[in-house]
């Protein structure tokens, strides 16, 4: 799932001791585990409000500017239930140029209904 970027000038040589750089095999399983998990948080303060927030390491490694700092693989969300409907709002980001924005109005049609006992 490694991308390699044939543009992007990499360093395969220390400026400073001219001996060849090699990646560790440790880095290389590790890189390569976290580009399969994605990570994942929602807090619940109230029983009608929450927040949640999410990486995705794959994203980033692959997205992102090298000399920028920036939220590339990072997403978040907040949410409120009133009566039967639950509004939220979601914002993730891709890269540098911008990021999406998500709304949404979600129900479950089955609390309009009564049970019968």
């Amino acid at each position: 799932m490694r991308y390699v970027n044939t543009n992007e000038v990499s360093q395969t040589v220390d400026p400073l001791s001219g001996d060849s750089i090699t990646e560790k095999k440790f880095n290389k399983f590790s890189d390569n585990l976290l580009r399969h998990s994605i990570l994942g948080i929602e807090f619940l303060p109230f029983k009608n409000f929450f927040i949640n927030f999410g990486y995705n390491y794959q994203r980033r490694k692959e997205l992102q500017v090298p000399t920028r700092v920036s939220l590339v693989g990072m997403s978040w969300g907040i949410g409120i239930k009133i009566s039967k409907f639950n509004f939220s709002y979601g914002r993730a980001s891709y890269h540098l140029a911008g990021a999406s924005n998500h709304f949404s109005i979600t129900t479950n049609i089955s609390d309009f209904y009564k049970k019968k006992n």
